[in-house]
């Protein structure tokens, strides 16, 4: 679908907006225009989804880096997460559990939630708080032997 007006007026953001706040707005619309929504508006849908699309390809054209994968959700991220992404202090236990070799590779991948496709010891750096949560949830229960291990604690 051709994109009639400027996408930037569609996903209602500035035009030199960056680039997490043009994502933030496309979710918000697509949770509200979506058939499954709170308001669905197919042809609204299609509109916001070329204008994204458009927004993407141009973003990509011009060379700008991918940001860092971070869950999607409300609000900032807590201290605990900016710390995680900084990297762990030196002989902390994150900071070991990086420098063990084979650990990422015999983790098992998440297959849901806001880390799907994620190993959990890739998670474990990012964001343990995650996965303590998740390890407590039923959902977590096939889980919980490797997060044990990414973490370094019994749970």
């Amino acid at each position: 679908m051709a994109v009639d007006r400027e996408p930037h007026e569609i996903l209602g953001v500035l035009r030199h907006a960056e680039w997490r706040e043009v994502r933030s707005a496309y979710l918000t619309l697509a949770r509200r225009y979506h058939p499954d929504g709170s308001a669905p508006d197919e042809p609204r849908m299609a509109e916001i989804n070329a204008a994204y699309e458009a927004l993407e390809r141009q973003r990509e054209l011009t060379g700008t880096p991918r940001p860092p994968l971070t869950p999607v959700g409300p609000g900032k991220p807590d201290a605990e997460a900016v710390a995680a992404q900084q990297g762990p202090a030196p002989g902390s236990l994150l900071w070991r559990m990086q420098e063990q070799e084979g650990r990422t590779a015999d983790s098992p991948v998440l297959d849901f939630g806001p880390y799907a496709g994620h190993r959990i010891a890739e998670i474990a750096r990012l964001d343990p708080r995650y996965l303590r949560g998740l390890s407590r949830q039923a959902s977590g229960i096939p889980y919980r032997r490797a997060i044990e291990a990414a973490l370094g604690e019994r749970l």
